[in-house]
């Protein structure tokens, strides 16, 4: 190959990682995120690279498929921990008073009293608060009394620097909105408004949603709303329960399916009607782990279970009967990680005693999930037991990103090596 056809690919190779960036918005670095999620970002744009350039440049390049590997590992492990330096650095920074932003609020509420509260305890978002205007003074909030809601114009007029003036709706009347907005784009003064719309207490985050032109609230974000971040996550599930099925299915199959048919009767597979994305049905495969009963689409499976083989409880025990589930996944029913999918009578019963349970419904159910690594697998013995379940579900659907679903996998192989407890 010659140096210049090399210098070129190096080229596009360079732009297209640019372009990449740019589209996902991977450098975006917001003062209230985690290192996780923006370095989450970083491996969305790595692994969407990854993908457009054995799509479009193998093909017509000389690189061998050693040299593009070689290539990527090094540089997934210059990106990433350059990355988290980077935003550790920033938030020591702002720690020791620095790339800091003067704030005030307008108008006090029980939601920005949270709002306050998770801005005074974290340092490193790099917060000063000034203090806060109401026509109420609150004696329970240590921050200064500014003055009353009318006082916020003659403030900002007469304050050297404020950068960030958060108001609270419905704190203003339009006029007087109109005024407030007028000073802070004066004075330079960026506003944000926070919403006071209803009771929130059980909502931790709502994000704006754009139609076209006109701003709605939405009470849950969700980061597998976006398509790109949909595509990305069913790259990986094809790619890695195809390993598995190859690499893995292919020999331990005929093995697992010989010990089944010397020790019971019945078939190798157990298939049972659950509740999908959406709530859409399909049917999820597992290993037949017990004898064959009339029970087994009604009642869970219990410590000790009579119905339980002996190489059902092996199988149970280091979750190899999950195995077959990563043909659902390739075909497309379920994802390597998402909430666990249950059976029909059973998403009809608690969707009727647990108010959130069918929002765990909005992604593809997963083989394992973010409540299974933390405990809550297996038999529900008490509606609070699903109860946590679903809080964990929902927490995963509102904070997913590529660290966690590899933090997932890890703990579960090792939980799969090691023992969990809650598998029977």
């Amino acid at each position: 190959m010659s140096i210049k056809l090399i210098q070129l690919e190096l080229f596009v190779i360079n732009l297209l990682w640019v372009l990449v960036v740019l589209w996902l918005h991977a450098e975006k670095k917001l003062r209230m995120e985690t290192v996780a999620v923006y370095v989450s970002r970083m491996l969305n744009a790595f692994i969407l690279h990854v993908v457009l350039i054995c799509i479009f440049l193998f093909k017509f390049s000389g690189l061998t498929i050693f040299q593009l590997f070689f290539f990527y590992v090094i540089f997934l492990f210059v990106l990433i921990p350059q990355r988290i330096f980077v935003v550790k650095l920033i938030k020591q920074l702002r720690k020791r008073g620095y790339n800091y932003r003067t704030i005030a609020f307008c108008g006090w509420s029980s939601y920005v009293n949270q709002f306050h509260h998770v801005i005074k305890n974290d340092p490193s978002i790099g917060y000063n608060i000034k203090g806060y205007f109401d026509d109420n003074k609150n004696s329970d909030v240590k921050e200064s009394h500014l003055g009353n809601l009318n006082d916020v114009v003659e403030f900002i007029e007469n304050n050297k620097k404020l950068d960030e003036l958060f108001i609270t709706s419905n704190c203003f009347n339009q006029a007087d909105l109109k005024k407030v907005i007028n000073i802070c784009n004066l004075k330079m003064t960026r506003i944000r408004f926070i919403p006071n719309l209803i009771p929130l207490g059980s909502f931790k985050r709502f994000v704006v949603v754009e139609y076209g032109d006109l701003p709605a609230y939405t009470f849950r974000k969700e980061p597998l709303e976006k398509q790109i971040n949909r595509s990305l996550k069913r790259i990986f599930d094809i790619v890695f329960s195809s390993v598995v099925i190859l690499f893995i299915f292919s020999w331990l199959f005929p093995l697992i399916a010989l010990l089944i048919k010397l020790t019971t009767k019945g078939p190798v597979f157990f298939k049972q009607l659950r509740s999908g994305e959406n709530s859409k049905e399909f049917y999820c495969y597992k290993f037949r782990t017990m004898k064959v009963n009339a029970e087994s689409d009604e009642i869970q499976a219990t410590k000790d279970d009579p119905r339980i083989t002996k190489i059902g409880a092996f199988l149970r025990r280091s979750n190899l009967d999950e195995l077959p589930q990563f043909v659902n996944v390739f075909l497309g029913s379920m994802s390597v990680i998402g909430p666990r999918p249950h059976m029909l009578k059973h998403t009809e019963s608690y969707s009727e005693q647990i108010d959130d349970f069918m929002v765990r419904h909005f992604i593809k159910p997963g083989i394992t999930g973010w409540a299974q690594v933390n405990g809550f697998r297996g038999e529900t013995k008490e509606v609070v037991d699903m109860e946590n379940r679903v809080k964990y579900d929902i927490w995963y659907i509102e904070n997913w990103n590529f660290l966690l679903d590899f933090k997932i996998l890890f703990l579960t192989i090792y939980r799969m090596t090691f023992g969990d407890p809650n598998a029977f």
